[in-house]
């Protein structure tokens, strides 16, 4: 699984965005990305039913950021404040048709309905990380903030987005 990742520095603190990486990374590849304040990282694409995605988790436990952020999910301005599975599901397959005029490659809801599972797997891993759901599309991090972060990274949900 061929992939793009990239890292930099901003005001002293180091991010990576791992894009849509899908596998376990290699001793190498985590030697390479080095010590990391941030990551940005996507869940699976594929409907895990709330089990384990066990590459992203496993990412994670090797780089050991500060902070975590879901990325590749979307969160539409009037996306439903609830994390019941079926009602996103209902919402998107809405949402999809409604905006299918957007891709010229759209072939039905399936050829979105993945984003919609990227987001579900994010609150799930969300969940597990005990992390916080910000309702606006921007957060100030700095070094104060990561700071007062545990051992255990702190991971982040966006459930707004720019328009």
């Amino acid at each position: 699984d061929v992939n793009i990742a990239y890292g930099y520095n901003v005001d002293g603190m180091r991010l990576l965005h791992l894009a849509d990486n899908a596998h376990v990374l290699t001793k190498e590849q985590i030697k390479e990305m080095g010590k990391l304040d941030v990551l940005f990282i996507s869940p699976s694409k594929v409907k895990l039913n709330g089990k384990d995605d066990e590459s992203v988790i496993k990412n994670i436990y090797l780089l050991k950021p500060k902070v975590v952020i879901w990325s590749h999910h979307i969160a539409p301005q009037d996306l439903p404040d609830t994390e019941n599975l079926d009602d996103l599901r209902k919402y998107f397959s809405n949402y999809f048709k409604k905006n299918a005029s957007t891709s010229k490659n759209y072939k039905g809801e399936e050829s979105f309905i993945e984003l919609c599972y990227v987001l579900e797997n994010a609150i799930t891993l969300n969940k597990k990380y005990n992390g916080i759901v910000i309702n606006e599309s921007t957060l100030n991090i700095n070094k104060d903030f990561l700071r007062n972060i545990d051992r255990k990274p702190k991971t982040i949900l966006f459930k707004k987005m720019f328009t």
